[in-house]
């Protein structure tokens, strides 16, 4: 496999855990290979209409006003507020609008079981719908049901989704913490931690703890 058709699978999360991880490597060295790299990535942003682009820059705003005294980054709740203000301005009322809608507004209020239903139904409409993912992963945390949360997350952090990546890389280390699974953390907290964002220096300081375990 070659450089390119390397990147196209890595993009399309066709790659093992393995060669992601020699790939991410490759990418750290080959400044040619980073910007073809980079190139998909403004591509796939450039295709994105407005609303979509007003909410990724939202959620990069809310990242900033992070409250460690919240067992939940800020970000999730004033994320969840804004995703119920979009879906109420893109609706054309239809069923998965107003399961979203009801969805969202659920979760926000702190009803985690009820909303993990309606994130639930509305995946088994739209079983593509990465927004109702992520959030239903949250939800299953919530309610401790870790397990089922690493599966939705896994799933999203395969697709490469450029909305909630780096967010489920953060809580797929989290919950293989939380089950004890510490070998399985070190690979997204060193994804995280090598690339710049809210989540960098938290994912460092992580592994230089478990170093220290193992």
């Amino acid at each position: 496999m070659d450089r390119i058709e390397m990147l196209d699978s890595y993009l399309d999360g066709r790659l093992t855990a393995e060669e992601s991880r020699r790939f991410e490597a490759l990418l750290s060295r080959d400044e040619d290979l980073a910007k073809e790299y980079q190139l998909h990535q403004d591509m796939a942003k450039a295709l994105l209409d407005d609303k979509t682009t007003e909410f990724k820059k939202m959620l990069d705003d809310a990242h900033k006003h992070h409250e460690k005294r919240d067992r939940r980054p800020v970000f999730i709740k004033m994320a969840a507020a804004i995703a119920i203000f979009l879906t109420g301005m893109r609706s054309d009322g239809t069923n998965q609008d107003k399961l979203l809608s009801k969805a969202m507004e659920l979760y926000q209020n702190a009803d985690y079981l009820t909303a993990s239903r309606s994130f639930e139904e509305l995946l088994k409409l739209d079983p593509e719908n990465n927004q109702a993912r992520f959030y239903l992963a949250i939800s299953y945390m919530e309610n401790k049901r870790e397990p089922e949360a690493v599966r939705l997350l896994q799933d999203i952090v395969d697709t490469r989704d450029v909305f909630f990546l780096s967010q489920s890389e953060w809580y797929l280390g989290i919950c293989y913490l939380l089950l004890g699974r510490k070998e399985e953390a070190i690979l997204p907290f060193d994804r995280l931690a090598r690339k710049k964002g809210y989540y960098q220096e938290q994912s460092k300081e992580i592994l230089e703890e478990l170093n220290k375990i193992n």
